[in-house]
């Protein structure tokens, strides 16, 4: 009988603030404080609620933005993903002529 590897599931390597949410997560929201405290300022101006609300909202998407998710990645991750596999080249060879389907040597009649 073989001697059987126990690894554990949901071991966190990183330390998190809550689950889900690390530092590296920390460090993008603060990044993003800045230009959502402006957009508040602006609405604040116009009327209070308005840029308190404003707040309350950028600030709780953005971290909602930021958690992982079982496969440990982000709204952001999953975006960046997809944006590059839309990128990418895809190539297709088709062959449009009958008469060099009909020469084609690989094809069997």
């Amino acid at each position: 009988m073989k001697n059987k590897l126990f690894i554990p599931q949901n071991v966190k390597i990183k330390k998190e603030l809550f689950n889900g949410f690390d530092n590296k997560a920390v460090k993008n929201t603060l990044l993003l404080l800045p230009f959502i405290l402006i957009i508040s300022i602006i609405l604040f101006s116009v009327e209070n609620i308005y840029g308190v609300m404003a707040f309350m909202i950028l600030f709780s998407a953005v971290v909602m933005l930021q958690i992982k998710d079982s496969s440990n990645l982000n709204v952001f991750e999953i975006v960046a993903i997809l944006i590059n596999y839309t990128k990418r080249q895809k190539k297709y060879m088709y062959i449009y002529d009958y008469k060099e389907l009909k020469n084609n040597e690989n094809i069997k009649k």
